[in-house]
């Protein structure tokens, strides 16, 4: 085919999600830029054909925290999305929030907030209210604002997102319990934490590592405040569930965890 075909560009991606996924990123940077020029000489620098290696060229940045080189990828694959497609595609979306996602962990608040409120309303038009791709983009919006102390402005996201995901998931009753306890409010905190806890042991399982989080944090929370037996008997219940799951599940819950037992999603830590 000769070293220019795009099956030969489609052979290095694959090679740099192999490095990507081995820990050898330097080698999956080459991998993928290499694609990228197969890709840009055969289609053109513009073409939506290079927006797939752009986006994981962009994504393997922002894992190394390298939101600096991240970002102008994420805009150009934007940039040739929004120019194929158009400015209100549902594909146009993605890009949108991996753009606004580098720029959030990059302290860019300002940045990100339009970003996130664009592919909000893309996925509201193209998916309906209800979508579980828009409980996500309102929980973007809500960490975002989290993530500045604005716990006013992240309350009613986390609240809508929480309408479309309560049955389904228990990440929008966390992000909820965990906002209560930044600003103190403790009764609302404890409800929305066994709230997450009843409805993951229900719908995920009570061993799933997401209940396991929860219960660390509310333990955590419990602790905090000075409620100690009620934080004892959680811990052990915890502790019951990660002894019965196989080594390399429980080492999975540990690593998530963390060694002082709990850990805190990035929305509310992360400043």
């Amino acid at each position: 085919m000769g070293p220019d075909h795009l099956e030969v560009a489609t052979s290095w991606v694959n090679l740099g999600v192999l490095e990507e996924r081995s820990e050898n990123p330097k080698e999956a940077q080459k991998d993928f830029e290499t694609a990228l020029a197969i890709s840009e000489k055969t289609l053109g620098p513009e073409s939506y054909g290079i927006t797939g290696i752009l986006d994981r060229l962009g994504k393997l940045f922002s894992d190394q925290k390298k939101y600096s080189e991240a970002e102008p990828v994420f805009q150009r694959s934007l940039a040739i999305r929004e120019k194929v497609l158009g400015a209100r595609h549902s594909d146009v979306a993605p890009a949108l929030e991996n753009l606004a996602m580098a720029y959030y962990f990059d302290d860019k608040y300002v940045e990100a907030e339009p970003l996130f409120r664009r592919a909000l309303q893309i996925w509201t038009q193209t998916q309906g209210e209800a979508s579980p791709l828009v409980a996500q983009a309102l929980d973007n919006l809500g960490a975002l604002y989290s993530a500045q102390k604005r716990y006013n402005d992240a309350e009613p996201f986390f609240r809508k997102a929480l309408s479309i995901r309560e049955s389904k998931d228990i990440e929008s009753l966390s992000n909820m319990a965990l906002l209560y306890e930044a600003v103190n409010d403790t009764k609302r905190a404890d409800d929305f934490f066994q709230r997450a806890i009843l409805i993951g042991e229900k719908g995920l399982g009570a061993d799933h590592l997401e209940v396991l989080q929860t219960m660390d944090e509310y333990a955590k929370m419990l602790r905090s405040v000075g409620r100690v037996t009620e934080a004892r008997k959680v811990e052990a219940h915890a502790k019951e569930l990660k002894d019965k799951l196989t080594p390399e599940v429980n080492a999975g819950a540990v690593a998530a965890t963390g060694a002082s037992g709990g850990t805190t999603p990035p929305p509310i830590q992360k400043k």
